[in-house]
């Protein structure tokens, strides 16, 4: 499971996603402005994409984050990191 994210969370709201993603093994993907913002911190991953593809679509869309299945398939996206945490719970209450 992933959760991708538009721009650079904080790190308390990291953290709260860490933990919806954690029933997942899931990690969270933080789109970033610039090469240099770029790493992986234990499950956090600052990706600069090189071929923009997932930043346009989500704002071509309007939304901020894309809840990510395993299987690839897009279980659904918010307008703001809130949302998306309310993406990822919802889809752990419906699955236990």
């Amino acid at each position: 499971m992933l959760a991708v994210v538009q721009g650079v969370l904080m790190p308390e709201v990291q953290a709260a996603y860490l933990e919806a993603l954690l029933p997942f093994d899931g990690r969270l993907v933080q789109l970033v402005a610039t090469p240099d913002e770029s790493g992986v911190k234990g499950s956090v991953f600052s990706v600069f994409e090189t071929q923009s593809l997932l930043g346009p679509w989500l704002r071509a869309a309007q939304q901020r984050v894309a809840v990510v299945r395993a299987d690839h398939y897009v279980y659904g996206t918010a307008v703001d990191p809130e949302h998306g945490l309310g993406l990822l719970r919802a889809m752990h209450a419906r699955l236990h």
